[in-house]
């Protein structure tokens, strides 16, 4: 049975269950397109939006290389463009809103400050967890370039050092009387 006979006769059975209308559709798409030595428009677009399905991201030109995405010369032959334009025409890389991110670090930053319980900045950097961002990308997003200023910015409590309490040094100071200073003088 050929790869053609396998997914008619698999779109018969759906038919005859009278459910899966979309599923029924793909599969005829699919049928009509066998063999798949050749990238159709269709299918290099249902190739790019399961790369996305399966990723989570848009797919960059260093993926078109792997993952089963159709080759760079294939785009460049159908569409007349480099895949690096076609990829922004159709699925443009939106820059993520400035208040979404400033809210996402700063939250972060938060719990992780009172996780923490850092006295400065390098002691949070040291400490924090990975996926975290250092404070200054903190302090940067809410405009501020210090550790003091960012703390005050987001009301943070500010912890210090415990100082280990140490006794008190005793000094002796010796003075010398007779000393005479009227030789100097001579």
């Amino acid at each position: 049975m050929t790869r053609k006979q396998a997914i008619s006769q698999a779109i018969q059975v759906l038919l005859e269950t009278g459910q899966h209308e979309e599923a029924i559709e793909v599969l005829q798409n699919i049928s009509d397109e066998l063999p798949l030595n050749r990238w159709s428009d269709r299918a290099i677009r249902d190739s790019v939006d399961q790369f996305i399905l399966d990723h989570g991201r848009i797919p960059n030109v260093s993926d078109f290389k792997r993952h089963g995405l159709p080759p760079h010369p294939v785009i460049k032959n159908r569409y007349g463009v480099t895949l690096q334009i076609w990829l922004a025409d159709n699925y443009p890389v939106r820059p993520p809103d400035p208040e979404v991110s400033k809210k996402a670090v700063t939250e972060s930053f938060i719990t992780e400050y009172q996780r923490i319980r850092p006295s400065s900045g390098d002691k949070y950097d040291a400490m924090r967890a990975s996926g975290t961002p250092c404070w200054y990308t903190v302090a940067r997003h809410n405009g501020k370039a210090r550790w003091r200023a960012l703390l005050e910015a987001l009301e943070l409590p500010v912890y210090s050092n415990i100082e280990v309490p140490r006794a008190k040094p005793e000094f002796k100071v010796h003075i010398i009387s007779h000393y005479d200073f009227r030789d100097d003088l001579e």
